[in-house]
């Protein structure tokens, strides 16, 4: 299955599963405000979270970046490793499928200028799902471990994606390096949700951007919504 990806100066036509996430509003998002954010070319960035990889493609094609992807998911890095051989970018992005909090170990000392992620952000996630799926290697997959991968994910500590993005942040981005977290309100109430964790890890919120998508863009329309808040923010270390 293949579906479509616009970003302002290229449509793309991505690879994708029935257990990954297959609509690419928030990355049409990321891409559609990006410039407003940076304009560098080639710098070397890390995607956590890639799924099919739309925000690692962009930035590798449009913006000749060195493109780092880190990927739980199988099914989710198979996709990403065919998008990227369709589009000729196996020298710009490097595809890593396991857990991020552990392969964390492997970047001691590794810096990078940019890292972008469009994490599940949950601010209620029950106790008894966490420990379910604690030691879950996702290497299968039904409907409902799929639906908690991608939108609810915690560590069995009860951390979430963006406290391990912050936490990594503090180490391996370079001095002047930045995070780039775009998500939508769905499963938090309010964008303080990730504000709250950055404040947490000792990082200041640089520039925000927030709208309304679709909620058809992000596969959403069960919910019963015509719209959704996204926010697209930037932090830095103090």
């Amino acid at each position: 299955m293949y579906s479509k990806y616009i970003t302002p100066e290229k449509q793309y036509q991505l690879k994708i599963d029935k257990f990954i996430c297959n609509k690419f509003g928030l990355a049409e998002f990321f891409a559609e405000h990006y410039n407003r954010f940076h304009n560098r070319q080639g710098i070397n960035v890390l995607d956590v979270g890639c799924g099919a990889l739309p925000l690692g493609i962009f930035l590798a094609d449009q913006h000749r970046c060195e493109v780092t992807g880190v990927e739980l998911n199988p099914a989710a890095c198979s996709c990403a490793r065919e998008n990227i051989k369709n589009l000729s970018l196996e020298d710009s992005i490097e595809i890593i499928n396991g857990n991020f909090m552990t392969l964390a170990e492997m970047y001691e000392g590794r810096k990078f200028d940019l890292i972008v992620a469009n994490p599940p952000v949950n601010d209620h996630v029950a106790s008894e799902d966490i420990m379910k799926y604690a030691d879950d290697t996702f290497e299968t997959f039904d409907d409902e471990s799929f639906s908690y991968l991608t939108n609810s994910w915690h560590s069995i500590e009860g951390k979430d994606l963006i406290d391990y993005i912050f936490e990594f942040g503090q180490k391996n981005l370079k001095s002047d390096g930045r995070i780039l977290i775009v998500f939508c309100t769905i499963d938090c109430g309010s964008p303080d949700y990730v504000f709250g964790k950055a404040k947490k890890y000792d990082y200041e919120i640089s520039r925000v951007v927030d709208d309304y998508i679709s909620a058809e863009s992000v596969g959403a329309e069960s919910l019963g919504m015509d719209k959704i808040y996204t926010c697209m923010a930037e932090f830095r270390k103090r």
